[in-house]
């Protein structure tokens, strides 16, 4: 078994951002999907079950799992409500539901119109059904390192840890603890780590990071040596949280297994495919007209992986 788990979220995470308007062909996200299957990621991560007015780049979610060719891979797709719940499992070859909750008041009635404690009741609405009727349930806890409502103030490490029991209470699998403004530092993720695994432990955690600092992978390294095994990433980098201001990418996934593999640990995944998968996001990139992928494995034409230390 692999030493680290990476879940990509490029289909839905980074489209959701670079592709507002849903002018990515399907054609292309079906390209994308099927590098991301043979790069033989563990979790691959769709799309949305949104209102598509709010996220028209999401409305091809149910096409996109039409026209699948599934592997190992968990198939997942995030569900904020019930009502989206009941739309999802009509789509074949979901596997997996991802439920948001944010650490963050402001943000929970800014990003979907319900206070924290709201947001948590769908949240164990959707992860009774989902487990039920025999789908897996992962969850988001954004804002979980700085506060969107406080300045960008420190969160508080015991909301944190409260909320991450209460998700695993209610039958999620896993909940990533997401940096949705990109501003953690490594002190934020170590602080906030370590009480989360004197109280719940880290097996069931993972670590969900935006990078607006360029401190993403750096994070992610103090992520694992804190214990984390569990991190999601987008290829190229791109991506992140429609609802603030600037640039917020996601951590890059074939950065994450570059960073890795550099150090010996074993990710599991097809670097190749990974650097294809990567090239079928430039083209999207280029269809939009919008700037280069964040990603320095891409930018910088990186081709094979470091030697191992």
């Amino acid at each position: 078994m692999s030493e680290v788990r990476i879940c990509d979220v490029t289909l839905r995470d980074g489209l959701q951002a670079l592709d507002r308007e849903a002018e990515v062909p399907l054609a292309l996200r079906l390209r994308l999907f099927d590098a991301l299957r043979r790069a033989r990621l563990p979790y691959v991560e769709v799309g949305s079950f949104v209102n598509p007015r709010v996220l028209p780049a999401m409305k091809v979610t149910p096409e996109l799992l039409a026209a699948i060719a599934p592997g190992e891979a968990e198939i997942a797709v995030l569900v904020p409500k019930l009502r989206y719940f009941h739309e999802a499992r009509r789509s074949p070859h979901v596997t997996t539901v991802a439920l948001l909750v944010s650490a963050s008041e402001a943000y929970s009635v800014l990003n979907t119109r319900m206070s924290t404690a709201e947001a948590l009741a769908a949240a164990r609405e959707v992860a009774a059904s989902a487990r039920r009727e025999g789908y897996r349930a992962r969850a988001y806890l954004s804002y979980s390192f700085r506060d969107f409502g406080e300045g960008n103030a420190p969160q508080p490490t015991e909301t944190v840890v409260r909320l991450c029991g209460e998700l695993l209470a209610a039958g999620c699998e896993m909940v990533a603890v997401a940096d949705t403004n990109g501003t953690a530092t490594p002190g934020d993720v170590a602080r906030t780590l370590k009480a989360v695994e004197r109280t719940v432990g880290l097996e069931r955690v993972g670590v969900h990071f935006h990078d607006r600092y360029g401190l993403g992978i750096t994070n992610c390294f103090v992520a694992y040596e804190s214990g984390v095994r569990i991190f999601d990433g987008a290829i190229g980098g791109i991506g992140g949280n429609r609802m603030v201001k600037g640039s917020v990418s996601n951590v890059a996934t074939e950065e994450l297994a570059f960073m890795f593999h550099a150090i010996g640990v074993d990710t599991g995944t097809d670097f190749g495919a990974l650097l294809e998968a990567g090239r079928v996001v430039e083209e999207m990139i280029g269809l939009l007209a919008a700037p280069p992928p964040q990603s320095k494995i891409l930018l910088n034409r990186v081709e094979a992986l470091p030697a191992r230390t």
